[in-house]
């Protein structure tokens, strides 16, 4: 008996896209007819688009920049169901329009490794943009080399690297629109990390980890499941104590957000959070144990133990800051902490404190585009500017 079940999910995929094209069509308040003339079509072939014709890569591509919208993030849901020669005629597509718009891109795996560490830096002093034109040099060097050298083991780790740093960096725009590239970028480091890098299991625990932060962040009901999942199958395959412990405070997060974060889970969380730390650096050590200590706030009898726990990582961000290791995104979320600890509800709740340290997040956060810690600092200042403690906790 023959097996529909490719054929099948493949023709889910194509209607799946075609559905996707036709909502941003209509988001743009385009008829079929008026897409059409854009791209030198008849109002049939748009339709035949919509319902489920793949329409070829480079139509594709100049249907994506008309609607205005990244080719691949018009793909994300549906790209593993897509033909694997159409996604690679757009990834080479792609990466030719991105050359004619970005200087020389470095050529050795060093050199690409040299620019990333350029990037990596500029991202931690809050220049979010100049950092992603390093890692769009990056990627569009490093994929098209790997294109004619696929078994490039060194070239497709600095990928890797790049992609991931490219889904750090997306997400702390924190817009639906950036949580659907990141989902994209894991979705190529799971790629890489099956076709190239088999023998590397931090290169699937880091992709895994990378997903569920992002439907952690903007993720509901069944997504934030799966996203609690796969941040403990990142855990269960990592060796490398970082993408643990990273793991272990999704894990803590999502657990608030589905309401699964009960007095013991939590407790058990935090002796695992206290015993894994010390194997890590101090910027992922002040980073996760704010985080956790934010999200066990809310637990009953974890108030002291999270108090202690951001304080913990105040003090961690204030030896790197005096070890010449200032980085301006965990600065704007101790100050976010700060301002959320003393905005809670109880005899500790201070409006004056809290509206001080919100203003200095914002000051920290804002010019550098970081929107999620933007967003948490507003909703302090809205709560303690009318005299109220805040009523719901970030995650």
């Amino acid at each position: 008996m023959l097996d529909h079940a490719p054929r099948d999910r493949a023709q889910r995929g194509r209607v799946q896209l075609g559905e996707r094209l036709a909502a941003e069509r209509r988001r743009l308040g385009l008829t079929q007819e008026n897409l059409a003339l854009r791209v030198g079509l008849t109002q049939q072939s748009i339709a035949h688009y919509e319902t489920g014709h793949l329409p070829p890569p480079a139509m594709f591509y100049l249907l994506a920049r008309v609607l205005d919208v990244p080719p691949f993030e018009l793909i994300v849901d549906c790209h593993g169901a897509l033909d694997p020669h159409w996604r690679g005629a757009l990834t080479a597509l792609v990466s030719y329009q991105r050359a004619q718009l970005l200087p020389p891109a470095p050529g050795s795996a060093d050199a690409a490794a040299d620019t990333l560490g350029n990037a990596a830096q500029a991202r931690r002093s809050g220049n979010l943009d100049g950092a992603l034109r390093m890692i769009d040099q990056v990627v569009l060097s490093l994929e098209r080399t790997l294109i004619f050298r696929p078994d490039d083991v060194d070239r497709a780790a600095v990928l890797w690297r790049a992609y991931d740093l490219h889904a750090q960096t997306m997400a702390e725009k924190f817009t639906p629109a950036c949580f659907r590239i990141v989902l994209t970028d894991s979705s190529k480091m799971l790629d890489l990390g099956s076709r190239v890098l088999r023998h590397w299991p931090e290169a699937r625990a880091g992709a895994l980890y990378r997903r569920a932060d992002a439907l952690m962040l903007g993720g509901t009901g069944r997504q934030l499941t799966d996203a609690w999942i796969g941040a403990r199958e990142s855990r269960d395959l990592a060796n490398d104590p970082v993408i643990r412990l990273q793991a272990l405070r999704l894990q803590v997060a999502i657990s608030r957000r589905l309401g699964n974060l009960t007095p013991s889970v939590a407790r058990r969380m935090l002796r695992d959070v206290e015993s894994e730390s010390s194997r890590v650096d101090l910027q992922t050590q002040a980073f996760v144990k704010q985080g956790v200590g934010l999200n066990l706030l809310s637990v009953r009898g974890c108030r002291k133990d999270s108090l202690r726990l951001i304080e913990e990582a105040e003090e961690a961000y204030e030896r790197c800051v005096a070890n010449g290791q200032e980085d301006s995104h965990i600065w704007g979320l101790i100050q976010r902490t700060r301002a959320v600890r003393a905005a809670l509800p109880g005899a500790d709740f201070d409006p004056d404190a809290a509206q001080i340290y919100a203003e200095e997040g914002l000051d920290v956060a804002g010019p550098a585009g970081r929107k999620r810690t933007v967003r948490h600092c507003q909703d302090v200042l809205r709560s303690v500017k009318r005299g109220l403690p805040i009523a719901v906790l970030p995650t």
